[in-house]
């Protein structure tokens, strides 16, 4: 698009240099004559007013040159963006082939395309816990301690200065009596700590849902301007029980581990087009990789349980079956 513009800049240019080009010599000739008008005798009275009228036709003929090539420049603009907005508004259709619904056109335009800031070096890593260190059984369930920690850098991709809403939201605790090292989540951001208060604030600014703590906090980002994000949280969940995890910006690529017990299985499938890349899979570790990138809500999901028991007993040949 950018040599579509640029030649209709170029196309504008020319076409205003013709217009002077007439126009400056009319503007001229008009002086010269209005002062010949001027310096001849009022005897030649005729001749006075044929020259001064001439001069007046000249400046009104220049006038209405200009008017009219500017107005043909105006409209020649308006025909040009209705033309690259039909453009916009079809260019996948254009290049694909294929009509895309204007909805969802709107929403790759309004959460891809004009998204401001763009997430890189996404890392996710989630620890569940020895079966012995937990918070004690929820609903006659036994529970498990989860660790979870989240890192990325972030790019202002914008010229402007921008106030980024950084938001994430935690499960609401199975039992607000429990123990957990820390209530709120730790944010860290370019190496520094945000304090306990700012956590509080954040998680005021962005309406909770049954269920879920949900935080914003506003990051003030120069044009251009790179930075680290880190989050960690610690919960508690059931010993039977599953774990979602989905991104709220678009990402180039997402990179999670999953460390856990033994003694528990665990299952793991990505929430985006694409199959998982595994990189590590054994008896008390997961790790893996969604290698394109993540639009808005894509992630992945993981379950775990109890493994069931080896059945190391042979098999008595006589019993029946």
């Amino acid at each position: 698009m950018a040599n579509d513009l640029t030649g209709n800049q170029e196309a504008d240019d020319s076409s205003t240099t013709k217009a002077l080009k007439v126009c400056i010599p009319l503007l001229v000739g008009a002086i010269v004559v209005l002062l010949l008008s001027a310096v001849i005798v009022d005897t030649y009275v005729m001749a006075k007013q044929i020259l001064r009228d001439v001069g007046i036709a000249m400046i009104v003929a220049a006038i209405i040159i200009f008017t009219i090539e500017q107005r043909s420049k105006d409209e020649l603009n308006r025909m040009v963006g209705r033309f690259l907005k039909r453009t916009h508004e079809n260019l996948f259709q254009t290049i694909l082939g294929v009509e895309f619904p204007k909805p969802m056109f709107d929403f790759v335009r309004d959460r891809l395309m004009k998204e401001p800031v763009f997430r890189t070096e996404a890392e996710v890593h989630y620890t569940i816990l020895p079966v012995s260190e937990n918070v004690g059984p929820r609903w006659a369930i036994p529970t498990v301690l989860v660790e979870y920690s989240f890192s990325y850098k972030i790019k202002n991709l914008s010229d402007r200065d921008q106030t980024h809403p950084i938001r994430f939201f935690v499960e609401e605790p199975l039992d607000n009596n429990a123990k957990i090292d820390k209530q709120f989540p730790y944010l860290e951001i370019d190496g520094a700590e945000i304090p306990d208060a700012d956590i509080r604030h954040a998680d005021k600014e962005w309406k909770d849902r049954p269920g879920l703590r949900r935080f914003e906090h506003h990051l003030k980002m120069a044009p251009k301007e790179e930075s680290f994000i880190r989050l960690r949280h610690r919960m508690s969940k059931l010993i039977v029980d599953t774990e979602c995890w989905r991104t709220l910006h678009p990402a180039d690529s997402l990179r999670f581990s999953i460390t856990h017990p033994v003694e528990l299985s665990v299952g793991v499938d990505a929430m985006h087009p694409d199959e998982l890349t595994t990189i590590q899979d054994n008896e008390s570790s997961f790790v893996g990789m969604i290698a394109r990138p993540l639009f808005p809500a894509n992630g992945f999901l993981f379950w775990w349980h109890p493994r069931a028991a080896s059945k190391n007993a042979e098999i008595d040949p006589n019993t029946p079956t």
